[in-house]
């Protein structure tokens, strides 16, 4: 999932709030797929769907030190507008991660909106 910027604001004076801005996958997730092709896909598909996967892993590999996904799972494989799959996760992180924001006032206050 291509990654636009990122910014870190006191939400309460206590806690930081991460706000990550991403590519729109207006395909929803690989499991929204599933349930409506009934759990069912054609050879070609699946064999796309992984062949996409297993690029996106060997460039997170590529990184100098690697990059471990470790939460391979249908939820975290969305579909692009574009038609092609892409990895992502969800899950937490912890502020070892944070780094300076890269967004400007008005990209904060669009995603505050939302």
């Amino acid at each position: 999932v291509r990654y636009y910027g990122h910014a870190v604001c006191d939400s309460d004076g206590r806690a930081k709030e991460v706000m990550l801005l991403f590519e729109l996958c207006s395909g929803g997730h690989l499991l929204h797929l599933l349930d409506r092709s009934k759990g069912v896909l054609g050879e070609e598909r699946i064999v796309s769907v992984l062949a996409e996967l297993c690029t996106a892993v060997k460039v997170l590999h590529a990184h100098s030190p690697p990059i471990q996904h470790r939460d391979l799972k249908v939820e975290n494989v969305l579909l692009g507008s574009d038609g092609h799959f892409k990895l992502c996760d969800f899950g937490s992180w912890n502020d070892e991660c944070s780094s300076t924001g890269t967004m400007n006032k008005q990209q904060v206050a669009a995603l505050q909106e939302q």
